[in-house]
C-alpha cells in the first residue's frame, strides 16, 4: 500500500472486512461509512473493494491534495482523519477504483467539520432535470435546476438569488478548476456547460451563494452525462471565504 501524508493530516490506518452503506453512482457499490469523532476528526470505513487497486483522497477546490492513500488486494479499509489545522473551506473526499466512484463533500468552518447533505428530491440519479429547493433567506427559496439538455452538456439554472454574489465553478474529480463564473446583482443565473473535449471522467459543479453551497457530481461518459448526488451545506460564511483558499 502506497501512502502519502500531508502537513495538516494525521492518519491511523487499519484494514477491515465489513463496512456501512452510502450511495453514489457506480457500477459496483462501495460500502462507505463516515463518522465524526470530534469537531475535526473523522473515522472512515470502506468495504466491498473486491481486492482491486483503490485510491482514497481528500482535495480542496483549488486542486490541492490534503490526503491520499492507495489500497490493493484488500476487501476493506479504515482510517482516522485528523483535520485539525486545515483552513476553513470546501473539500471533496473521493474513493475510486475501476469498478466504482464515491464522493462526499465536506466543509470546514471555525475548525469544525461539516458534512454536505444530499437533497431528498435528488433520488433518481441520471434523470433530467434534477430540481432542488432550499431556504436561502426570509425573501424566498433558492431554486436550483440541473439539466442534461444535450449530449456532452450539463445545464444549471438558479432562481431567487436576490442580487447576492454567486460563484459557479467546474472542477475535475481531483479538484483542478476548469472554469469559474462569478456574478452579483442578479436575480437568476443560467448556463450550459459544454463538456466536449474533456476526458471521460467524474467532474463536479460548485454553486455557492450567501448561506448555501451546492455541489453537483456527474460523470462524463461516451454515451453522455450521468448525474450523481447533488449535495448541499448551509453555512454562515460568504461564498468567497469558502471557495478561495490560500
Amino acid at each position: 500500500m502506497k501512502t502519502q501524508r500531508f502537513f495538516f493530516l494525521t492518519v491511523m490506518s487499519l484494514f477491515i472486512s465489513m463496512g456501512w452503506a452510502f450511495s453514489i453512482t457506480s457500477n459496483t457499490d462501495l460500502i462507505v461509512h463516515l463518522k465524526q469523532q470530534t469537531p475535526n476528526m473523522i473515522d472512515l470505513h470502506v468495504a466491498n473493494l473486491q481486492e482491486v487497486r483503490t485510491e482514497i483522497a481528500l482535495t480542496d477546490l483549488n486542486g490541492k491534495t490534503w490526503y491520499q492513500d492507495y489500497v490493493k488486494g484488500e476487501e476493506g479499509f479504515a482510517t482516522r482523519l485528523n483535520l485539525e489545522g486545515m483552513p476553513d473551506g470546501t473539500y471533496v473526499l473521493y474513493i475510486r477504483n475501476k469498478n466504482a466512484d464515491y464522493m462526499q463533500a465536506i466543509g470546514i468552518e471555525e475548525a469544525t467539520v461539516l458534512f454536505f447533505q444530499a437533497f431528498a428530491e435528488n433520488v433518481n440519479q441520471g434523470v433530467s432535470p434534477v430540481k432542488a429547493s432550499i431556504t436561502n433567506s426570509p425573501k424566498g427559496n433558492l431554486i436550483t435546476y440541473v439539466t442534461l439538455p444535450e449530449a456532452e452538456t450539463i445545464g444549471v439554472q438558479l432562481a431567487n438569488l436576490n442580487k447576492k454574489e454567486l460563484s459557479v465553478q467546474l472542477n475535475n474529480l481531483t479538484g483542478t478548476p476548469i472554469c469559474l463564473d462569478q456574478i452579483r446583482g442578479e436575480y437568476g443565473y443560467a448556463k450550459k456547460f459544454r463538456l466536449s473535449g474533456l476526458d471521460s471522467d467524474v467532474y463536479y459543479l460548485v454553486m455557492e451563494t450567501a448561506g448555501i453551497i451546492q455541489i453537483q457530481f456527474f460523470e462524463l461518459k461516451k454515451e453522455g452525462v450521468v448525474t450523481g448526488a447533488l449535495q448541499y451545506l448551509e453555512t454562515n460564511k460568504k461564498a468567497s471565504e469558502l471557495v478561495l483558499q490560500n
